[in-house]
């Protein structure tokens, strides 16, 4: 049987702990604080030490077991305790403490049949006897055993379950400047823009406003000046989001704002007044986005472009005895690049 071969092994290697030089000292009380049965085996053991042994109620923790020790005066105490199995008899476990040093050894002795009790209680006796052998050639057993808390100790809190995670809200603010192409001004239409968006995880909603710098269109007769105001809603999402970059897709809904004045440069001839022309607008945008975490996120660069569709872009002209003279036709499709500033917080 596996308990007889426990027991014939523990015969053999006897202490459990280093050997100590044999010294000769009184004998130190120890509380054998375990049922009749197994304190009748411990005493059978250990009867050959110079120990005396002391009965007690069983006691089944380590911190009883410390205090029975010091209410009786003795440095070292032994309990056992069980753990139920699902089919036969219960697992023993034998404990050895040291009190004031604080530690302990535990040896847990399952059973492997229904009449194995006997064979249960005589290896927790002999791995008693192996221990205390040890304990009184000066050695110590075990492990050290943690203390209890100091009084007065402030005990930590419960956690506290944080709430599910709301919704992302942020804003953002941007300063920049776009440069657009629609035929009336030779370098592109160049305008400062300014823009604040609302973000909600990943979808951005915003106002746009750019107001272009005056562009005149000029010949021998006439100049006209020409400047247009964009003022859009726009819509993003995020395709890409990383540390410091990321990708956007999106459109722009609006209209473009033309003001158009005339100057003559040719007598006789009669400027008309200045008048504004306006026709919806709407296209892609796609965007760039690069926030340094040396900045902390907080402040970085957005690079922008896209195209807009202008289906009622208008032409610019005038007349001289009934004969129209273009000047500029605008495009139906504007492309555009837009490099800002952004500052944003969530």
């Amino acid at each position: 049987m596996r308990l007889a071969s426990i027991l014939a092994l523990l015969a053999a290697l006897g202490p459990l702990g280093a050997r100590r030089a044999e010294a000769q000292e009184p004998a130190r009380q120890v509380v054998v604080a375990t049922d009749a049965t197994l304190a009748t085996r411990i005493r059978g053991q250990t009867a050959d030490l110079p120990l005396e042994l002391i009965e007690a109620p069983p006691v089944e923790s380590f911190e009883r077991s410390l205090a029975l020790g010091r209410d009786r005066g003795a440095p070292f105490v032994v309990f056992a305790t069980e753990t139920p199995a699902a089919q036969g008899l219960a697992a023993l476990t034998i404990h050895v403490v040291e009190v004031e040093p604080r530690r302990m050894l535990a040896r847990q002795i399952p059973a492997d049949g229904p009449d194995d009790r006997s064979a249960q209680l005589e290896a927790a006796a002999l791995i008693v006897r192996s221990a205390l052998r040890d304990l009184s050639e000066g050695g110590h057993v075990g492990v050290a055993m943690p203390g209890p808390p100091r009084p007065g100790t402030p005990v930590a809190p419960a956690p506290i379950a944080e709430a599910a995670p709301g919704r992302t809200v942020g804003v953002r603010m941007e300063v920049g400047w776009s440069a657009s192409l629609d035929d009336h001004a030779p370098y592109g239409v160049q305008a400062p823009s300014l823009a604040g968006v609302v973000e909600v995880e990943r979808l951005r909603l915003g106002l746009r406003v750019e107001v272009g710098l005056p562009v005149e269109l000029t010949d021998d007769r006439a100049v006209l000046e020409v400047m247009r105001v964009r003022p859009t809603l726009t819509a993003q999402v995020d395709l890409l989001e990383e540390d410091e970059i990321g990708l956007t897709l999106g459109a722009e809904l609006g209209v473009a704002l033309w003001h158009r004045s005339t100057e003559i440069r040719q007598a006789g001839l009669v400027a008309t007044d200045a008048r504004w022309s306006a026709s919806l607008l709407v296209g892609p945008a796609v965007g760039l986005e690069v926030f340094p975490s040396a900045l902390g996120g907080v402040a970085g660069i957005v690079v922008a472009a896209g195209a807009d569709i202008v289906p009622s872009a208008p032409t610019f002209a005038y007349q001289i005895d009934g004969v129209s003279v273009d000047e500029a036709a605008l495009w139906p499709v504007q492309p555009w690049l837009r490099v800002a500033l952004a500052v944003q917080g969530r």
